[in-house]
């Protein structure tokens, strides 16, 4: 594939990865950095599988999906500067390695704010003596309703589907047009830290130190 014109993507799907390195390598010396990044998406989405039983062997089933699409976005985010097929290999194992132990080093930290994050995860704040904080709910509520009123149709789907019916990836892609896996697992993301953030800044305003 000596000196190629950028290609579509539906070309490059029928490529072997040493023929998408090739590609991705002479796209940089090209100074073509988007079709450089379009081979990477190419390349990095046809190992979801690999990766995905790398991180099921290490993290419990329920995170497996997510975690699985958050390294995929991150390795399509990254920049690969190799040439052959086995620093590809290494490359990618690396950043599975690492955002494995970000999972854990951020599974620690959230000790202390289970409540928070289990709301921002799209459950519930937990009841107290065996009382409901319906004043809390709502409040919680009319957040979340403020925040999907602020995405767009096809974001809103995504949302619903991926946070508050607890499914993969692949309903909302299916679903939406133009979605693709790496895209809502971004507009998941988004939306679970501006979550986060409203909600911690509610209960900094109503206990103010």
């Amino acid at each position: 594939m000596a000196s190629p014109e950028p290609l579509p993507e539906h070309v490059l799907d029928g490529l072997t990865d040493e023929e998408l390195i090739a590609y991705i390598a002479a796209m940089r010396s090209r100074g073509n950095a988007e079709a450089a990044a379009t081979g990477l998406g190419v390349l990095v989405f046809g190992h979801w599988e690999n990766v995905r039983r790398r991180v099921a062997l290490r993290v419990p089933p329920v995170e497996v999906e997510d975690l699985t699409g958050e390294i995929i976005t991150s390795a399509v985010r990254s920049a690969f500067d190799g040439t052959s097929e086995g620093e590809f290999i290494v490359w990618l194992g690396t950043i599975v390695k690492r955002r494995i132990a970000d999972f854990y080093r951020l599974r620690e930290r959230r000790l202390d704010t289970a409540s928070l994050d289990s709301i921002a995860e799209g459950g519930r704040e937990p009841a107290t003596d065996g009382e409901i904080d319906l004043g809390g709910y709502l409040e919680v509520q009319a957040v979340i309703v403020d925040l999907l009123g602020s995405r767009s149709d096809a974001h809103r789907r995504v949302i619903e589907i991926m946070v508050f019916d607890d499914l993969p990836a692949s309903p909302a892609v299916a679903e939406v047009d133009g979605m693709t896996a790496a895209n809502a697992y971004q507009v998941v993301t988004r939306f679970r830290a501006e979550l986060r953030r409203r909600l911690a800044e509610r209960d900094a305003d109503a206990d103010p130190a």
